[in-house]
């Protein structure tokens, strides 16, 4: 006989009236944080899913190691999901594991008020439901960290195209541009990102327009000259525009550096040191 019969005789003649407590109570809690952003309908088929993966898992009776059999089953997929949609809809950790604990709680009622089993039966799928459950928010936890961690990457990273966009003006000139307040993150990224699109473009001349920065301290303008070295070293002429005063007077020499004060005359000397001109071109009226 499966000892955990008790449990699975619950969730499978009281499926539908636990998955609508497991949904309303849930739905009470998130409400109140999370106004508009969960709806009732989708979580019931959540529930009404992980509810019945459960009933089968029981029924197989997992004996005394279900965690390592509840992480190769379907449900662990089930939770993985639930906990990338929680980072997804910026819920907080709590949050996220809120739903499974509000589960376990009614799940714990429903074998408290069985009459089904005997008192070890119980006791044994009290245990169990604790184990399976605790293994899921687990589960949904590391997914929930994993994917948050990834959306803040990719949001960084977005910001950094915004901030610091690089365009290729000609076949080997390159033009980026600082925007917005620089710290030492910020400047490493731009040394980063500097030295990549030189190697991938071959860039043998880069513009670094900096008249978007209102303000430079003694560490990131370290960062900028290291920036600039590491680019000659590649081959690359650094050509800088909009050098605020805060710059120069940041206790760094920027002497050997081609500057100059407009785009229009930094973009005329990064062509002049590949060979090439801006001329005026006279249209003639028809």
């Amino acid at each position: 006989m499966n000892s955990l019969a008790p449990i699975t005789r619950i969730l499978v003649h009281h499926r539908a009236e636990i998955a609508h407590e497991w949904t309303h109570e849930s739905m009470r809690i998130w409400a109140r944080a999370y106004p508009g952003l969960i709806h009732q309908e989708e979580q019931l088929l959540q529930a009404e899913l992980i509810l019945e993966q459960l009933s089968r898992i029981f029924a197989g009776d997992l004996g005394d190691t279900p965690a390592r059999m509840i992480a190769s089953s379907p449900l662990a997929e089930v939770a993985r999901d639930f906990g990338a949609d929680c980072a997804k809809k910026a819920f907080k950790p709590k949050d996220c594991g809120q739903f499974l604990l509000v589960l376990k709680n009614i799940l714990s009622r429903h074998l408290a008020d069985s009459a089904n089993g005997t008192a070890k039966q119980i006791g044994k799928c009290s245990r169990i439901v604790d184990e399976v459950l605790d293994c899921l928010s687990l589960l949904a936890f590391e997914t929930f960290v994993e994917t948050r961690e990834r959306l803040i990457a990719e949001q960084n990273q977005a910001m950094t195209e915004v901030t610091m966009p690089v365009v290729l003006l000609w076949n080997s000139v390159l033009l980026m541009q600082l925007v917005g307040m620089m710290d030492t993150t910020k400047a490493r990224l731009f040394t980063e990102r500097l030295l990549e699109a030189i190697t991938r473009h071959g860039a043998s001349v880069a513009l670094v327009d900096l008249s978007g920065v209102p303000l430079f301290d003694n560490s990131v303008a370290r960062h900028i000259m290291r920036a600039v070295e590491a680019a000659q070293v590649l081959g690359s002429r650094i050509v800088m525009i909009g050098i605020s005063q805060d710059l120069t007077q940041a206790g760094i020499d920027f002497s050997s550096v081609i500057s100059r004060t407009t785009m229009r005359a930094g973009v005329a000397e990064a062509l002049r040191l590949v060979g090439r001109r801006i001329d005026t071109v006279a249209v003639s009226a028809r």
